[in-house]
């Protein structure tokens, strides 16, 4: 794994999926302190829309799974099981979540985008929402090195488990 690989999209990824784009995956090559230090450079600061989202039925349509508490996302009216239909003037209805994170990779890492309009459907009433892009903080990105040091490094060894090094 290397610092260099990881593009735009990979890193919303992270930020958009409730299961870490580690979960599941191969070991990583590199010890669990340098995967460590490599993810908290990639993510530290990094904009991010503050709410999960899941595939729509038969895997199209964006849903909102799960909104962050307090967040802009949340104080907009965003609610869980809310779809997303639009982003601006981007149709989303049959989109699929891995467009839905190409598109964001583009539309909230440009510097001057401080805030998206999102237009949803919830009961089949439609509402334009504008929810404030994010940056990571510190504990959101010690949850993502967490996740993914438990599930590509853990060995049942503690040192290895929790990426620390041995004095």
């Amino acid at each position: 794994m290397s610092w260099q690989h990881f593009s735009r999209a990979t890193t919303l990824l992270l930020l958009l999926v409730s299961d870490s784009v580690w979960a599941g995956s191969a070991r990583c090559s590199v010890s669990p302190v340098e995967c460590q230090r490599q993810i908290r450079i990639m993510l530290t600061g990094r904009k991010y829309l503050p709410f999960q989202v899941k595939s729509g039925t038969k895997g199209v349509g964006i849903i909102v799974k799960a909104v962050t508490p307090d967040s802009s996302a949340e104080r907009a009216g965003l609610q869980p099981g809310d779809r997303v239909v639009a982003l601006g003037n981007k149709d989303l209805s049959r989109v699929k979540v891995s467009e839905l994170k190409k598109i964001l990779a583009v539309e909230i890492t440009e510097p001057d985008v401080e805030k998206v309009v999102i237009t949803i459907s919830r009961v089949g009433t439609f509402k334009r929402l504008t929810v404030r892009v994010e940056r990571m903080s510190k504990e959101q990105v010690d949850k993502v090195i967490s996740a993914h040091l438990k599930s590509a490094h853990s060995s049942g060894n503690p040192t290895e488990r929790y990426g620390y090094e041995r004095d």
